[in-house]
């Protein structure tokens, strides 16, 4: 199974995710990010902090950027 790495990019900072996550495919990826930023923003709420300008940058193990995802996207959902 394919492993990812979510990094959280946070204006210039990049946090990386030393670890990664083994998942089949960039659906299950799309998928988990939603799930993880989700919970993100219910901890925020709760802390009164802001996650706005904040994203997942998705890599491969070889460190490519195969996606990013703006926690917005999850906050503010497009159809």
């Amino acid at each position: 199974m394919p492993q990812y790495f979510f990094h959280i990019r946070d204006g210039r900072t990049l946090d990386r995710d030393e670890f990664g996550i083994d998942l089949p495919d960039l659906g299950a990826v799309h998928s988990e990010a939603r799930r993880t930023i989700a919970g993100f923003m219910m901890d925020a709420e709760l802390g009164r902090h802001s996650m706005q300008g904040q994203a997942f940058e998705v890599a491969d193990p070889q460190g490519t950027c195969l996606m990013v995802i703006p926690f917005e996207w999850v906050a503010c959902p497009r159809d």
